[in-house]
């Protein structure tokens, strides 16, 4: 494990790589700009909460500081990369799917009437009356 200092700056330097990557998004798709925007600031928040568990660091019970360090930048990293997924879905258009409409319900057959049914066939008792 490194220094505070040195994970401080790679998270930084991983921020700083995400951002760039952000803006060009929105420079290219200018009519996504509030999904990016709203990707940006979900991993500004998440890149304050790790620099502040740097900081102050609050291991678990029976796990030390540097255990704690590595698992911070285990889920630092694990959550970049589902930004960085979202960002690449924003890029290719997708959407959150909305929720599918209820179907709408089959009508109930309508009963057959005695005059759409088809004639009897003839039997030999009508042909001897």
């Amino acid at each position: 494990m490194h220094s505070k200092r040195i994970l401080k700056k790679e998270v930084n330097a991983l921020m700083r790589e995400f951002m760039s990557d952000a803006f060009a998004l929105i420079s290219a798709h200018p009519d996504r700009r509030e999904d990016v925007i709203a990707k940006i600031s979900d991993v500004a928040e998440l890149r304050n909460n790790l620099m502040d568990g740097i900081r102050h660091p609050r291991p678990r019970e029976n796990e030390t500081t540097r255990k704690f360090y590595a698992q911070l930048r285990k889920e630092f990293l694990q959550e970049l990369d589902k930004a960085y997924r979202d960002l690449s879905g924003i890029a290719a258009g997708k959407k959150e799917k909305p929720a599918k409409p209820k179907p709408k319900p089959r009508p109930k057959p309508k009963p057959k009437s005695e005059t759409s049914k088809p004639p009897k066939p003839a039997t030999d008792k009508d042909e001897k009356s």
